[in-house]
């Protein structure tokens, strides 16, 4: 009995062999530069943030740059899906002043230039999860009082929604600052269908601070 190797065959029963190499699968993640448009950031200094992320990441041969999407200026990047994982943890480690000494200088670096540009940005993955934020900060020093319970309200873009409890977290972001409010489950059902879209406007009682 002759034996053959289990390849695919075609109409005419020959063997059908394939060349090349298999293409690794890849992801998309964005960098979203809030604050300016495509039409109002320089290209030389979107050349500037693109050669910190790289450093930022590392892994140089896994990560390309695809485009600049319309809206705010979200950078989107694809990387080898077998690298993402490495990647996040870097920059996730960087941003806590810990891993490779370039990671750390560029994240430090790149907080710098936001902060000189006035800008502000998060790290998202493909599904629009925010693995990483750099929020503009105001290095103004003023007193502060409260908190104070009161009604108001509050604007933002929902960005995370869930937990486990009777009353649920709802997560906005709004020009570089970050907001935790808390609702029931029929309200955050409803907020479903806004998460990652238009700014939304929210009611209630809360914790507030004056300064």
């Amino acid at each position: 009995m002759i034996s053959r190797p289990n390849c695919p065959l075609a109409a005419d029963g020959l063997s059908v062999v394939y060349h090349g190499e298999a293409k690794m699968a890849k992801k998309e993640i964005r960098f979203h530069i809030e604050g300016t448009t495509p039409h109002e950031l320089p290209m030389a200094r979107l050349a500037d943030y693109l050669n910190t992320l790289s450093v930022l990441f590392g892994n140089k041969h896994h990560v390309h740059f695809l485009r600049i999407e319309t809206g705010s200026a979200p950078c989107v990047i694809e990387v080898d899906q077998e690298y993402e994982e490495k990647i996040f943890l870097r920059v996730k480690r960087a941003t806590l002043k810990k891993g490779p000494r370039d990671a750390v200088k560029a994240s430090h670096s790149l907080r710098e230039m936001l902060k000189k540009d006035e800008l502000w940005a998060d790290l998202r993955r493909e599904n629009g999860e925010v693995v990483a934020s750099y929020p503009l900060i105001n290095e103004r020093k003023q007193e502060t009082f409260g908190p104070f319970w009161q009604d108001g309200s509050l604007d933002g873009m929902i960005v995370r929604l869930g937990g486990i409890d009777e009353t649920l977290p709802v997560h906005l972001v709004y020009e570089g600052h970050s907001h935790i409010c808390n609702a029931d489950r029929k309200i955050v059902r409803e907020l479903g269908a806004h998460i990652w879209g238009d700014p939304v406007r929210v009611h209630g009682r809360g914790k507030w601070y004056r300064g």
